[in-house]
Formats: C-alpha cells, structure tokens, sequence
C-alpha cells in the first residue's frame, strides 16, 4: 500500500514538473517570436536606412571631391 502511495505522489510530481516545463517552453517561444519580428520588421529597416546614409554620404564625398 505504502509503495503504491509513493508511485502515486512520483507520478504526480513528475507530471507537475513536465507542464512547468512545458509552460516554460511555451512562454520562451512567445518571447524569441517577438525578438524575430522585432529583429525583421524593425531593425533590418534601420540598417537598410544606415546602408543608404552610408552611400549617400560617399556620393557627397565624391561629388566635393570633384568640383
């Protein structure tokens, strides 16, 4: 009887600990997610605007150089 309370409270602590973890899990995917879109839609938008200020300012460059 004392084994088969023991196998119940194991049980039941493990299951208790698998959806921690998988509670866990979930909420970290939530968070790379808005890393991601964070990373996409904002900052690949300010480096393509610091590529073209990067050329903007070497055709400047250029142009003064050559007057």
């Amino acid at each position: 009887m004392k084994l088969r309370q023991l196998l119940i409270a194991v049980g039941i602590t493990m299951l208790v600990l698998s959806l921690t973890i998988f509670g866990v899990i979930l909420r970290s995917e939530g968070r790379v997610k808005v890393g991601l879109d964070q990373l996409l839609f904002h900052d690949v938008v300010v480096m393509d605007l610091a590529q073209q200020l990067k050329l903007s300012v070497v055709q400047v460059q250029q142009w003064l150089t050559d007057i």
